[in-house]
C-alpha cells in the first residue's frame, strides 16, 4: 500500500488490509458456543487494534521522514517493521503489556482507527479490561509456544502453487491437542480469500483448474467465520469443499442451527456411511424419501370379505436401518437425482494409489526476542521534562541574541530525540521543527 503511487489504489489496499486483519482476529476469537460474545468480540477488536497499531506506527513514521521514493519507504519499513517482526508472537506478547499497551493506544490521535478499534480496553473499568485481557489471553496462548513461535514466525508456504501446478496440502494436527485446531481454520479461510480474490479477476469470475478442501473432522475445529457465505458461492469459482463430520449436532453446536442448515442446503452432494445418532439417521431418511407402496386390505370373512387397496409412501431406508449399513455400504444422495446404495472400496485396498515418499522438514530455532519481537516499549514514552511548555506558543522575546539562544536549545533538543521513534516523538519531532522556523523567521524580522 504504502509503494503505490495511485491513490485509488492504495485506498483499495487499505480496504483490503483492514479486512484481511478482521478475518483473522475473527478466526482466533471465534465463538462456539454463541454465549457470552462480549469477551471474545472484545478480545477480537482489542488484537485487531495491536496490528493495526504495528501497521499504523511504521506509516506515521514514513510520513514524518518526508520519504517519498519507494527505495526510501523500503528502507524505512525494513528499519521499523521488518516482515519477520509482523507476527501473531509479538501480538500475544504485546497483548500482556496491561498499561504499556493502554498507553500505546492512547498516544494517537482521536481519529486515529487504532483508537477507535480498541475503544472497549480504553473506556472500561478495571475489573472489565482485566477481563478483555485474560480472554485474549487464553485464545492466544497457542503463540507462547516455542514450537509455535519457530512455526509461524517464518513462512515457506507459497499459495500461488495452488493455481499455477498440481499442489497438496496436509494439514495435519495432533488430535490430542485441541489448541492446534485453531490453524485449520486459520489455513482454510486465508487460502478460501486467496483463491477467490483471484477468481474475482478472471474473466470467467472463476479459477481455471477446481480446488479441493477436503476437511476430516470439520465438526471439531473451531468455528469459521461466514463459513454458511463461503459454501454458498464456492462453487461458482470452481472451489469444492467436502465437509466429514460424524453428525448434525457437531455443525449446529459449532455455528448454530440456522448456519448449519444454510451449509447443509448448499452441499449438493451427500454420502451417508454410518451413525450412531438417531436424528441424523432421520434426517438421512427424510431426504431420501420414499417410496409409493399398494397397501391391501382385507375385511369380514367367506361372502362377505372384501378388499380395498390404498396407496401409501414407505421411506426407502428407515432411520433404524441407516445406523445399521453393512460396512462399506453408503447411500448417495446427489441434487435433483434418485438416490442410490452403493459399496466403497477403502482407500487403502485400492492398489491403483502410487506410493508418495513425504519428507518431514525440521523447524529452524529462532531468536525470538532478538529477531521477531516487535517491542512497543521503543514506541511508548512519556513526554521529556524539558518541554515545559508547548513550543508553539508565541510568546514575546526581548532580543535577538536571546532569540539565537532559544533556537539553539531547541535544535539541541530536536537532537538529542532524533532516533526516537514512537509516535509522541514524532509529534515532538515536528512541534520543535516549527518552533525552530518561527524563532528564525522571528531573528529575520
Amino acid at each position: 500500500m504504502l509503494l503505490s503511487t495511485n491513490e485509488q489504489e492504495k485506498l483499495e489496499k487499505r480496504v483490503a488490509i483492514q479486512s484481511d486483519i478482521q478475518n483473522l482476529t475473527k478466526t482466533l476469537f471465534a465463538n462456539d458456543n454463541q454465549v457470552e460474545s462480549f469477551w471474545n468480540d472484545s478480545g477480537a477488536l482489542v488484537t485487531e487494534a495491536i496490528i493495526l497499531a504495528m501497521l499504523e506506527d511504521v506509516e506515521v513514521i514514513i510520513k514524518n521522514e518526508n520519504a517519498v521514493s519507494q527505495e526510501q519507504i523500503k528502507q524505512l519499513l525494513e528499519i521499523h517493521l521488518p516482515a519477520t517482526k509482523f507476527n501473531l508472537a509479538s501480538v500475544t506478547v504485546i497483548a500482556t503489556m496491561g498499561q504499556d499497551l493502554v498507553n500505546w493506544f492512547k498516544q494517537r490521535s482521536d481519529t486515529s482507527l487504532v483508537k477507535i478499534t480498541a475503544n472497549q480496553l480504553l473506556h472500561r473499568e478495571s475489573k472489565t479490561l482485566a477481563s478483555i485481557l485474560m480472554t485474549m489471553s487464553n485464545n492466544l496462548a497457542i503463540f507462547k509456544n516455542d514450537f509455535i513461535r519457530n512455526l509461524t514466525c517464518n513462512n515457506d508456504l507459497n499459495l500461488s502453487d495452488f493455481i499455477t501446478k498440481p499442489t497438496a496440502l496436509f494439514i495435519v494436527v495432533p488430535d490430542e491437542n485441541h489448541n492446534f485446531y485453531v490453524f485449520i481454520s486459520l489455513l482454510i479461510s486465508q487460502i478460501y480469500k486467496f483463491l477467490t480474490n483471484v477468481a474475482s479477476k478472471t474473466a470467467s469470475g472463476k479459477l481455471d483448474c477446481p480446488i479441493y478442501f477436503l476437511c476430516d473432522e470439520f465438526g471439531n475445529i473451531p468455528a469459521i467465520p461466514n463459513i454458511e457465505g463461503m459454501i454458498t458461492i464456492a462453487r461458482s469459482r470452481n472451489i469444492f469443499f467436502q465437509l466429514i463430520i460424524q453428525e448434525l449436532k457437531q455443525l449446529e453446536n459449532k455455528y448454530n442451527k440456522a448456519i448449519a442448515d444454510i451449509i447443509f442446503a448448499n452441499c449438493n452432494l451427500h454420502i451417508f456411511l454410518q451413525t450412531m445418532n438417531l436424528e441424523t439417521a432421520r434426517y438421512y431418511s427424510d431426504i431420501i424419501g420414499d417410496a409409493t407402496v399398494l397397501q391391501i386390505s382385507t375385511s369380514g370373512k367367506g361372502k362377505s370379505k372384501s378388499e380395498s387397496e390404498t396407496l401409501k409412501g414407505h421411506p426407502l431406508i428407515l432411520a433404524s436401518d441407516a445406523m445399521c449399513l453393512t460396512k462399506n455400504h453408503a447411500i448417495v444422495f446427489y441434487a435433483k437425482e434418485n438416490p442410490v446404495k452403493t459399496i466403497f472400496i477403502p482407500w487403502h485396498q485400492n492398489h491403483n494409489f502410487p506410493v508418495i515418499k513425504v519428507s518431514n522438514k525440521g523447524l529452524t530455532l529462532i531468536n525470538f526476542n532478538q529477531d521477531y519481537y516487535y517491542d512497543i516499549k521503543t514506541k511508548v514514552a512519556k513526554k521529556p521534562s524539558f518541554v515545559k511548555k508547548h513550543p508553539e506558543v508565541k510568546e514575546k522575546l526581548n532580543s535577538k541574541e536571546q532569540i539565537t539562544k532559544e533556537i539553539a536549545y531547541f535544535k539541541n533538543k530536536l537532537q538529542t530525540i532524533e532516533h526516537e521513534t514512537s509516535i509522541l516523538y514524532q509529534e515532538l519531532k515536528l512541534a520543535l521543527q516549527r518552533r525552530i522556523k518561527y524563532l528564525e523567521n522571528q531573528l529575520k524580522t
